[in-house]
């Protein structure tokens, strides 16, 4: 059986995680102000102000900044759904139903594009 560690991430793997979301959320503001394809890798860089070497050292492309957006978004969803409970599949369907609304509304623009 394999042990699974429960060490806390590090210092510089928190600052390094902070700076892939910063990165991702500099990216996704971009996207949705100009439109996907308008947007490039040096405009992402310059605006969350990283080096173009720093940006492909956290994606590899950016079509990757929008994988990793909608990674987190099912991690954001499966986590809730996880987590719940109740006495009938109704019950589960309807906490998680407003949940993903509520979800929706405030990850807003970002979401929907």
């Amino acid at each position: 059986m394999k042990s699974v560690s429960l060490a806390q991430p590090t210092r510089r793997e928190r600052k390094k995680q902070d700076r892939i979301r910063q990165v991702r959320d500099v990216a996704l503001g971009l996207f949705v102000e100009k439109g996907f394809d308008s947007v490039t890798v040096d405009e992402i860089a310059e605006s969350a102000d990283v080096s173009r070497a720093s940006f492909f050292n956290y994606f590899p492309t950016k079509d990757a900044v929008l994988r990793s957006y909608h990674f987190w978004i099912y991690d954001q969803l499966h986590e809730f759904a996880e987590g719940l409970t109740g006495n009938s599949g109704r019950d589960l369907f309807d906490q998680y139903y407003r949940h993903l609304t509520r979800f929706i509304e405030r990850e807003g623009d970002r979401y929907r594009m």
